[in-house]
């Protein structure tokens, strides 16, 4: 059974969790220059420090999610919730591969977008990889652009070369 967990990441056991999970994702996107990068910054103190404060904040929270399966953890989903224009964009939504392909994401995304809205989001945006456009599709979201400088989800501005898609829920 799928369930979301918030990750406190206060908590060494949630912090590690989400280090590991992170570092499954970004081995899994990431170009090999990156890579080095992101994973040098999961565990920069200063930014680990910037993290947590975002995911206390009362004022437009960041949530980071794990996602337990039979309260293993199978990857996580992020996503930060404008309150001010009752917008949420996720940031990453990851499964590890072992668990793909078998419903998972779908049962997991109707979750997370069912918080979403009982945290009173009317939309949500997100970035997705290539590859996931047509995951999204199927639970209504449709493009919004194909820019390389747009502005999505409250005065998030992100150089991007994929393709944006918003859902309104």
């Amino acid at each position: 059974m799928i369930e979301l967990r918030k990750l406190n990441l206060e908590e060494k056991k949630d912090m590690d969790l989400f280090n590991a999970m992170s570092e499954e994702y970004y081995t899994d996107v990431c170009t090999p220059d990156e890579l080095s990068q992101e994973i040098a910054d999961l565990y920069d103190d200063e930014l680990n420090a910037e993290l947590i404060e975002q995911t206390k904040r009362k004022k437009d929270p960041y949530y980071i999610m794990g996602i337990e399966n039979n309260k293993n953890c199978i990857g996580f989903i992020s996503y930060i919730i404008y309150q001010s224009n009752q917008q949420c964009f996720i940031n990453n939504f990851y499964i590890t591969s072992l668990y793909r392909n078998q419903g998972l994401g779908a049962i997991t995304y109707a979750k997370a977008e069912e918080h979403i809205r009982n945290q009173g989001s009317l939309t949500i945006s997100l970035l997705p990889e290539k590859r996931a456009v047509p995951f999204y599709q199927r639970f209504g979201f449709t493009e919004s652009g194909k820019t390389k400088n747009i502005m999505v989800a409250c005065d998030i501005k992100k150089a991007v070369k994929n393709i944006i898609i918003i859902h309104k829920i």
